[in-house]
C-alpha cells in the first residue's frame, strides 16, 4: 500500500470513529430522562446496542403511551423513575430489564394498570415507592432474593391486592401500605426478619392481611389502623421486639404475639368496634404504657400476664368484658392505673400482686358503672408511693376500709375523691369511720376462729362461735357508726333482710373480750 492509499484509509477510519462516537456508542454515559414519546422512540435508533445504563432512567410526561423502544435495556445501575404519565397502560416495553441497582419509584401514573415487568426485577437498591397510580390493580412479584430499605405502597385508588416481596430477608427502613381505598388482600414479606417500622393504615376495604411469618424485630412503630371491613391480622408469633404498637381496626380477634418480650414505648388498642377477643402478649415483660380503650364488644382479655412494671395502664369502656385474665405478675405502675366501666367483672383479683402505684383511679364512662364490690385485690399496695385515689360510679363497691386505704387517707398530703359508690365508699369520712371500727391493732387471738356465715349475706346470717366463747351482747352498726340492730344471744340467725346493700360492722361482746367483724350485705 502506497502513502496515498494509507492516508485515504486513515481518513476513512477517523470519519467512521467520529460517526460512531456521535451516534453509535453503546449507551449514553450519564442519566437518561424521557419527557415525551418521541425521545423514547428515538432512543433505539441512537443507541441500538445499549443494554446497561450507568445512570438513572427517568420517564415522565403526559403524552407517553408505551415503552416499547426501551426493550433492549437489561440493567439500570441507578434509579428507575416512572411518574406522571397520563396514557401509559403498562410496562411491557421493559421486557428485557433484569436488574435495577437503585431505587424504583412508580408514582402518579393515572392510567397505568399493571407493572408486571417491574415486579419481576432483581432490585439491588434501597427504596421502592409505588404511589398515586389511580388505576393500578395488582402488585405481584418482587420475589427475587434481595434486601431493601423502604417499601411504600400508598394512595393507589384501584389497587385490589398485593402479593409480593416474599424473598426480602431484612429491611432497615419503613414499610407503609396506606390509603389504598380499594385494597382487599395483602400477603407480603413472609421472609423478612426485621424492619424499622411497619404501617398498614387507612385501607378501608381491607379484609385479609397475611404475611410477616418470620418478623422478629420492628425497631420503631407498628400500626394497624383500618376501620371499615372486618379483617384478620397475622399472629406475629415470631415478633420479639418492637418500638410501639397501635391497633385500631374492625377485626374480631387479636391473637398471637406469643414471643413478644419488649415494647420500648406503648401498646394502644383503641376503639376497635368489632373486637371481641384479645389473646396474646403473654410473654411481654417490658412496655411503657398499655392502653385498651373503647372496644365495646370485647368480652375476653387473656393478655399481659408477664408484665411486672409499667408507667401507666388505662382500661376503659369495655362494657361486655366478662373474662379478664391479665396482669397476674404486675407489681408496679409508676403513674396511673385507670379502670373504667367494668360492668360485667365482679372481681379484680388479677391485680392482687400490685404493690406500687402512683394514682389509682376507678371510674365510669358513658354512664356505665363498675359492678365489683370490694378493693381487696389492691390490699398489698404500699402507701409511700401512692399519691392519689379516685373511685366513682361503682354502686356495688362497699368495702373500701382495707388497710392500704385506711393508711392512705391518714396521709396529710393524700389526694382523693369518692362519689356514686355504695354506702361505705362514698366519702373519706365513711371509709375512715369503718377503718376505726375494724382496726386490727388490738384484735384478739381468737378472732380467726369466729366466722360470719354467709358473708356476703342477703337475708339471714349466722355467727359461728367456738365452744369456749360466750356472747353477752352484740350490735350491728352502719358504716357511719349508727347502731341498727342489737341482741344478747346468737343461737338463732340474725335477720338483716331489710338492710340496704353495703358494708356493716358486727360488734361482739364476749367472755374473752370484744371483737368487730365486717359484714357485707348484698341484695
Amino acid at each position: 500500500m502506497n502513502i496515498k492509499e494509507i492516508r485515504l484509509a486513515t481518513i476513512i477510519i477517523i470519519i467512521v470513529l467520529k460517526l460512531y462516537n456521535v451516534n453509535g456508542q453503546d449507551c449514553p454515559p450519564d442519566d437518561i430522562i424521557f419527557f415525551n414519546q418521541e425521545s423514547i422512540d428515538d432512543y433505539v435508533q441512537n443507541y441500538p446496542d445499549c443494554k446497561i445504563i450507568e445512570g438513572l432512567i427517568w420517564i415522565s410526561g403526559n403524552k407517553i403511551t408505551n415503552l416499547d423502544f426501551l426493550s433492549q435495556i437489561e440493567i439500570i445501575k441507578s434509579d428507575f423513575i416512572l411518574e406522571d404519565t397520563e396514557t401509559l397502560l403498562n410496562t411491557s416495553g421493559l421486557s428485557s430489564l433484569q436488574e435495577v441497582h437503585g431505587s424504583i419509584e412508580i408514582r402518579g401514573n393515572r392510567n397505568l394498570v399493571d407493572i408486571d415487568e417491574i415486579s419481576s426485577l432483581l432490585v439491588h437498591g434501597t427504596q421502592i415507592f409505588i404511589t398515586g397510580n389511580e388505576n393500578l390493580k395488582l402488585i405481584n412479584g418482587f420475589n427475587n432474593k434481595q434486601n431493601q430499605n423502604t417499601i411504600w405502597i400508598r394512595e393507589n385508588q384501584s389497587l385490589d391486592s398485593i402479593n409480593a416481596f416474599h424473598s426480602i430477608e431484612s429491611m432497615s427502613g419503613s414499610i407503609k401500605i396506606e390509603m389504598n381505598d380499594s385494597l382487599k388482600y395483602i400477603n407480603l414479606l413472609s421472609d423478612v426478619d426485621s424492619c424499622n417500622s411497619l404501617a398498614i393504615n387507612f385501607n378501608r376495604e381491607l379484609n385479609e392481611f397475611n404475611g410477616f411469618n418470620n418478623l422478629k424485630i420492628i425497631e420503631s412503630g407498628f400500626s394497624i389502623l383500618n376501620e371499615g371491613q372486618k379483617m384478620s391480622i397475622p399472629s406475629f408469633n415470631f415478633l420479639e421486639e418492637c418500638g410501639d404498637i397501635q391497633i385500631n381496626f374492625s377485626g374480631e380477634e387479636i391473637v398471637g404475639f406469643t414471643n413478644l418480650n419488649f415494647v420500648h414505648n406503648d401498646i394502644s388498642i383503641n376503639f376497635c368496634d368489632s373486637l371481641k377477643i384479645i389473646d396474646g402478649f403473654n410473654s411481654l415483660q417490658s412496655v411503657r404504657n398499655i392502653n385498651v380503650t373503647g372496644s365495646q364488644k370485647l368480652h375476653t382479655m387473656n393478655a399481659f400476664q408477664s408484665v411486672v412494671v409499667v408507667d401507666a395502664i388505662i382500661l376503659q369502656t369495655m362494657f361486655n368484658l366478662e373474662n379478664f385474665n391479665a396482669f397476674h405478675s404486675l407489681e408496679e405502675v409508676q403513674s396511673d392505673l385507670l379502670i373504667s366501666s367494668f360492668n360485667k367483672i365482679e372481681e379484680l383479683t388479677d391485680f392482687s400482686n400490685l404493690k406500687k402505684v402512683k394514682k389509682l383511679l376507678i371510674s365510669s364512662s358513658s354512664g356505665i358503672a363498675n359492678i365489683f364490690d370490694n378493693l381487696t385485690p389492691f390490699e398489698n399496695i404500699g402507701v409511700d408511693f401512692l399519691e392519689e385515689v379516685g373511685i366513682w360510679t361503682s354502686p356495688n363497691l362497699s368495702i373500701c376500709s382495707i388497710d392500704f386505704m385506711c393508711e392512705f387517707l391518714n396521709k396529710p398530703d393524700a389526694i382523693y375523691s369518692f362519689a356514686s359508690n355504695a354506702p361505705g365508699c362514698n366519702s373519706a369520712e365513711e371509709i375512715l369511720a369503718a377503718c376505726d371500727m375494724v382496726s386490727t391493732s388490738d384484735e384478739p387471738s381468737f378472732a380467726d376462729n369466729i366466722h360470719i356465715i354467709p358473708n356476703p349475706v342477703s337475708d339471714q346470717l349466722l355467727v359461728d362461735l367456738p365452744k369456749d366463747l360466750e356472747v353477752s351482747a352484740w350490735n350491728i352498726y352502719s358504716s357511719q357508726g349508727s347502731s341498727l340492730l342489737r341482741g344478747n344471744e346468737l343461737s338463732k340467725p340474725i335477720d338483716i333482710s331489710l338492710f340496704e346493700h353495703g358494708i356493716y360492722f358486727l360488734n361482739l361482746e364476749l367472755n374473752r373480750g370484744n371483737l368487730v367483724k365486717k359484714v357485707i350485705v348484698s341484695n
